[in-house]
């Protein structure tokens, strides 16, 4: 919700699977095999981008000490660490 990108990627991907589709020579589950592995980065990039948009959102309502840990932990590392899938197994 952070990012407004539900229509833009539904667009997205309906197009891309038409493409993989087209691309697959009949054989549809090469098609959306390809689809998946394109469409899965685009999801999780734009998943990434939201949980960071909302811990920033949600820092700026914390105390001026508890913003600038938050801004400290703010690393490349830590930000990638929000792209990964979430274990359902381990919640």
């Amino acid at each position: 919700p952070h990012v407004a990108m539900g229509v833009p990627k539904a667009g997205g991907d309906a197009l891309a699977l038409v493409e993989a589709l087209d691309r697959s020579g009949g054989d549809y589950q090469v098609g959306l095999t390809a689809f998946e592995a394109q469409r899965l980065r685009v999801g999780r990039t734009m998943t990434a981008r939201g949980r960071y948009l909302g811990a920033y959102m949600e820092a700026q309502l914390k105390s001026q000490a508890e913003r600038e840990q938050a801004e400290r932990e703010r690393t490349p590392d830590r930000v990638l660490e929000t792209a990964m899938p979430f274990d359902y197994g381990r919640a």
